[in-house]
């Protein structure tokens, strides 16, 4: 049986399942007022209507259905909070029946059957875990343990900077960043930032990309068994009643732009026909049928691209689509370059992943890089892959600890995660408690554990350290204030300290006010009702899943005041928004019980480094680009980072 007959199949046995169920429900809640939302398709829900942007999309739907709003997702009913007001009915007044997480296929695989914290359901286990990582790894006195290592991490971060500073060279801040995050992080986790056996950055990469792909079998579970990922993402892509603008929102977010502009058609007639030929031979082949699919990606690719720069250089680009590329002159030496490297990015997934939204007709068309699945086998091979080369590196990292007795005897203050964890795992004496079981710490809980808090401080910190720098430079005033804060605090004989992080006001306002604009998690961690609730008159089933659009919250002019849109930290200058969970017009760490542990960890990350890089460093944008033309936009996964990364020339000023 052929892949895409076993997709149409489980397709239809899908919708009849979907049907009977969705029947069963109404007649259940049809007495109960359910919250509003759109009219859902069978088996897809209104996954159609979410898109690349779903805070954005989600957003636009809560305008007309209001801040509390039913969507399915799949065959997954899932209220969508979109107002301080409700949020704080979900996470605080009502906060105990919806402290669980749901099933997430993804976290299952790469935490040891959800053994962590973030992504455990809620019970004993998890008040044991979140106990433990409160108190031993996460507190404010381990955290500031290590501060002689951040310290040294920063030093050499400027020794590297002033070097490309020297060579007036253009830095890849976006890239700066999150190195010193992951070598800050490893090196608290695991006692070392590297290993000359293994590549441990790449390994904690592949899980953040994994961990931010969107999974069709989180959405409608029937389909797990078959992972077929990029099949239902094509279908679901065809059904979208919204198809056009979905399309310009993709094509605004990949490295190449669509390469057959308006006006090549009737200019090459006969180039174009023999491309249509060439394209049509290479649509005939499945998208899995990589050697075949690569050669003629290749050849047809090329062949347009090589035809059409004879009237893109006379030509620039003036799509209306995508208004921010006016002007912009499509370079054939890049395009080609770019579509050399694409067989490569199909056939070794480990570094890239690719869908293909159209088969090979959605590579041509704009090189549609996605991180979403591994063509090769699906995304449950991928996370499969991910979670054994995880558990192998993680295993020699636990054995090496205990076979060294040294470790044993050092201060907690000198121990890592992993050395923390171990000597927990050692001490058996107490197994309960007077009110519920404790659990016992064993290899598998140190792994997940590990893997929450990498995955955890690497990809939050490191999103919105890039974020703070793009506002920053956008905002020459901004840029201003805060080096005269620094000078004023600091002086220019000595580096940041830790100890001054307390007194740089404005640059607290600059975080707050980035991380409203910004959340690293725009619709938080999903959240999952354990019973049955009327919230605002509205009946919400047990097992529905939440989502809290920060988002949205960070944008509504009725808290934030007309001027919603405009970068402006001075807001909060008389102000008092508490952003660790109190005020709820503003959570980008979440709130309640669920709220994130490695807040104190994040922010004093976020602080340093931005400080550090703005008190040493005068920062402009290269090839003379003005404030106003840095691309910002983004794209959506495990955070939201800069959809392009931040590129800048430093010049040293101390």
């Amino acid at each position: 049986m052929s892949p895409y007959t076993l997709a149409i199949l489980s397709l239809l046995f899908g919708a009849i399942w979907w049907s009977f169920l969705h029947h069963l429900r109404r007649r259940k809640n049809s007495q109960k007022i359910l919250p509003p939302g759109p009219w859902a398709l069978p088996i897809i829900g209104n996954l159609h209507m979410i898109g690349m942007l779903p805070h954005r999309a989600l957003e636009a739907l809560s305008k007309k259905y209001g801040p509390i709003m039913l969507v399915q997702l799949g065959n997954i009913p899932t209220i969508v909070v979109s107002s301080p007001r409700v949020a704080e009915l979900f996470l605080k007044t009502h906060d105990i029946v919806f402290a669980s997480r749901p099933n997430i296929q993804t976290a299952k695989y790469l935490t040891y059957e959800n053994k962590g914290m973030a992504f455990t359901t809620y019970g004993s286990y998890w008040r044991s875990v979140r106990k433990l990582c409160t108190l031993k790894l996460l507190s404010v006195g381990k955290i500031d343990g290590y501060g002689v290592m951040r310290r040294e991490e920063m030093e050499a971060l400027v020794r590297r900077l002033k070097v490309a500073a020297v060579a007036r060279e253009v830095v890849d801040l976006s890239e700066k960043v999150e190195g010193v995050i992951e070598d800050m992080t490893c090196k608290m986790v695991f006692g070392r930032s590297s290993d000359e056996r293994f590549d441990l950055k790449a390994v904690v990469q592949k899980s953040l990309v994994i961990l931010g792909a969107f999974n069709i079998a989180d959405f409608v579970p029937i389909l797990a068994p078959f992972d077929l990922q990029e099949r239902i993402l094509i279908i679901v892509e065809y059904i979208s009643s919204d198809k056009l603008e979905w399309r310009k929102r993709l094509e605004r977010q990949t490295r190449v732009y669509f390469m057959v502009p308006q006006w090549y058609m009737p200019q090459h007639g006969n180039d174009l026909k023999m491309f249509w030929r060439k394209f049509n031979e290479s649509s005939d082949y499945d998208i899995g049928d990589i050697r075949k699919l690569t050669h003629k990606l290749e050849t047809t690719a090329t062949l347009i691209i090589v035809s059409v720069h004879a009237v893109s250089t006379s030509h620039p680009y003036s799509s209306s689509s995508s208004p921010e590329l006016k002007g912009e002159v499509i370079c054939d030496a890049d395009a080609v370059l770019e579509v050399s490297i694409a067989p490569t990015i199909i056939v070794d997934c480990d570094r890239f992943d690719v869908v293909a939204i159209d088969g090979v007709g959605g590579l041509v068309g704009g090189l549609f890089l996605r991180t979403l699945v591994d063509t090769r086998g699906g995304l449950t091979r991928s996370i499969k892959e991910a979670s054994k080369a995880n558990d192998t590196i993680l295993e020699i990292i636990i054995t090496e600890h205990e076979q060294d007795p040294a470790r044993f005897h050092q201060t907690h203050d000198k121990k890592d995660f992993i050395d923390v964890m171990l000597s927990l795992m050692n001490n058996k004496s107490s197994k309960t408690t007077h009110d519920e079981p404790s659990y016992s710490i064993d290899r598998n809980n140190i792994k997940a554990i590990a893997v929450d808090m990498i995955v955890g401080a690497i990809d939050t910190s490191s999103t919105a350290i890039e974020w703070v720098m793009s506002e920053i430079l956008t905002h020459p005033r901004v840029a201003q204030k805060i080096q005269q804060e620094l000078m004023s605090v600091v002086g220019g004989e000595r580096m940041v300290a830790e100890t001054d992080l307390v007194k740089l006001e404005y640059l607290e306002m600059v975080i707050k006010e980035t991380l409203r604009i910004h959340p690293v998690a725009p619709l938080l961690l999903p959240h999952e009702s354990m019973e049955d609730i009327v919230i605002d008159g509205y009946f919400i089933s047990k097992n529905s899943r939440v989502l809290v659009n920060s988002w949205a919250m960070g944008r509504d002019p009725c808290i934030w005041s007309d001027n919603v849109g405009e970068f402006l930290p001075e807001r909060f200058i008389n102000g008092h928004v508490d952003i660790r969970g109190r005020d709820f017009q503003l959570i980008p760490f979440g709130s309640g019980r669920r709220g994130c542990p490695g807040m104190h960890l994040g922010l004093t990350n976020i602080r340093l480094v931005v400080a550090h890089l703005m008190h040493c460093f005068d920062w402009k944008l290269p090839n003379g680009m003005k404030p106003n033309e840095l691309n910002m936009s983004e794209k959506f996964g495990l955070s939201l980072p800069r959809a392009k990364h931040l590129l800048a020339i430093p010049t040293y000023r101390l």
